[in-house]
């Protein structure tokens, strides 16, 4: 919309001087109040800018870029649950080693103990029914 009264009463002496204060002197080159809001309207479309607020708008963050996509490529599934998948009985050194010492300590009568039998269940004096 090149053609709208703002354009014609500000853009031919906009282009002749540098200052912008300088071009508008009398009474009749002054704008109006709704000519100014749409001239920093407009400035708003060609520059992408906000309208102005005193809140925060938080644009600064808005503008940052988006990094969804970058920490959930990052924490992928640990390659050992991978190749359980397809192999089903694979395990890590340190998996084999803890089986083979638990193994160890169970033949000794040290292993971990059953399920409700721990040291809090002996304080209270056994198992609770």
């Amino acid at each position: 919309n090149m053609s709208s009264p703002l354009t014609t009463r500000i853009c031919p002496p906009l282009l002749q001087t540098v200052s912008f204060h300088s071009t508008i002197s009398s009474d009749k080159d002054k704008l109006s109040q709704d000519e100014v809001n749409e001239l920093m309207a407009k400035s708003r479309v060609i520059f992408g800018q906000l309208p102005f607020s005193k809140g925060r708008s938080g644009n600064k963050i808005l503008r940052k870029k988006f990094i969804g996509p970058m920490v959930t490529r990052h924490h992928h599934k640990p390659f050992a649950n991978i190749l359980r998948d397809y192999f089903p009985d694979f395990m890590t050194d340190v998996e084999e080693r803890r089986k083979i010492k638990l193994a160890f300590l169970r033949r000794r009568g040290k292993g971990p103990p059953k399920k409700g039998e721990g040291k809090r269940a002996a304080k209270r004096g056994g198992k609770k029914k």
